[in-house]
């Protein structure tokens, strides 16, 4: 809304105004409970679940067989571009840890083979 000196500052209304007070919806409403029948084809969860530390492990590359960048340019003798541009070219099959850049040994040698 604008006035003489320049626009009113919004105001926030939760409901109803009664008496200059907003009113929100007073009544309740009713609390049920579901009760599931023991035959029901449902998954009980326990009540404390246990969360192991290694729960992502078998979805991840073995990383101890894998070399960075700058590793597989000392072992090609060759500087970090160049396995870049071999990564992006597809000559070099490689895979991502985030932002950065794994190559498995044995794509190396596969790779060196050629």
């Amino acid at each position: 809304m604008e006035r003489e000196t320049g626009f009113e500052p919004a105001t926030l209304s939760l409901g109803k105004y009664e008496s200059g007070i907003a009113v929100v919806n007073s009544t309740s409403q009713p609390v049920v409970n579901i009760q599931i029948d023991d035959d029901a084809p449902s998954q009980r969860t326990p009540l404390e679940t246990t969360i192991r530390k290694d729960f992502a492990s078998p979805l991840l590359p073995d990383f101890s067989t894998s070399l960075t960048v700058k590793e597989v340019a000392a072992r090609l003798r060759v500087c970090t571009a160049t396995i870049y541009r071999l990564c992006i070219s597809g000559e070099l099959h490689h895979f991502r840890v985030g932002a950065s850049v794994r190559i498995r040994q044995a794509d190396l040698v596969a790779f060196q083979a050629r």
